[in-house]
């Protein structure tokens, strides 16, 4: 379960920094790296759990599904809405 979890931290294991500029919007990562990132430090995260909020966040604007090179993998990236500076 992701319960705790904010947005920043969402946003740093998808392009690597809490405040995305766009500049680290170049960073994309696949649903199970965000898991793998946001397990560091954490017990349970579960690739699943991280699809359940980054789908959650699509349905905001704050992330979106880019094209990857895989048939079923999704990548994701941070929305330029999600920018702070």
């Amino acid at each position: 379960m992701l319960k705790g979890i904010s947005d920043e931290e969402m946003y740093e294991a998808i392009c690597g920094t809490r405040s995305p500029t766009k500049s680290s919007l170049l960073e994309d990562s696949m649903t199970y790296q965000v898991a793998a990132r946001l397990s560091r430090g954490r017990a349970g995260v579960k690739t699943s759990s991280a699809l359940a909020r980054l789908k959650r966040m699509e349905l905001e604007g704050k992330v979106k599904r880019v094209k990857s090179i895989y048939a079923v993998q999704l990548c994701w990236s941070v929305t330029d809405e999600a920018i702070t500076s």
